[in-house]
């Protein structure tokens, strides 16, 4: 019989990770200036005998690795970045949009959201998309920059007669 998604969390991983982020929460109260390190024997804490694991939330992990320099950082990210996706879909609303761009922005708010029980800030995709979502912008810079260097006035439509000698 299939669980549903509820009993698979309560049931299943949801314990560990709250024991991740309850273990990083105390070490971080204890000493939120600097982190543990970025080496894997120290990013990890110990969920059993036998078992460490990473903190299941990036923005978690990185204070607690890397201190208020790591927690900064990667606020600074995610926040920059939530907030051009989000501009992104609500001016689709106002204008037309490219749909690539428009589905980009919607792809990278799903990132960042499905990001937050992830062990980690390493998985590529999600970097290609942010990546992807900001070159988007720098193209329609520069589209809107050549289009304003572009003019064409009434008079250069006329044809021109040509005088004979």
């Amino acid at each position: 019989m299939e669980r549903s998604a509820l009993e698979r969390v309560v049931g299943g991983s949801g314990p560990t990770r709250l024991s991740t982020f309850t273990q990083a929460i105390d070490y971080i109260a204890r000493s939120p200036i600097i982190g543990v390190g970025l080496d894997k024997a120290s990013s990890q804490v110990p969920v059993s005998n036998v078992v460490n694991l990473e903190v299941h939330n990036p923005i978690l992990q990185l204070w607690f690795t890397s201190g208020l320099l790591g927690l900064a950082g990667i606020l600074i990210i995610y926040w920059h970045t939530f907030w051009s996706a989000a501009n992104r879909i609500k001016n689709s609303l106002q204008i037309v949009q490219f749909p690539d761009r428009l589905g980009l922005a919607a792809a990278t708010i799903g990132f960042l959201v499905i990001d937050m029980t992830q062990p980690g800030i390493d998985q590529r995709q999600k970097w290609l998309v942010f990546a992807l979502l900001y070159a988007s912008f720098f193209v329609k810079q520069k589209v809107q920059k050549r289009s304003q260097q572009i003019t064409i006035s009434p008079e250069s439509l006329e044809p021109k007669l040509e005088s004979g000698t």
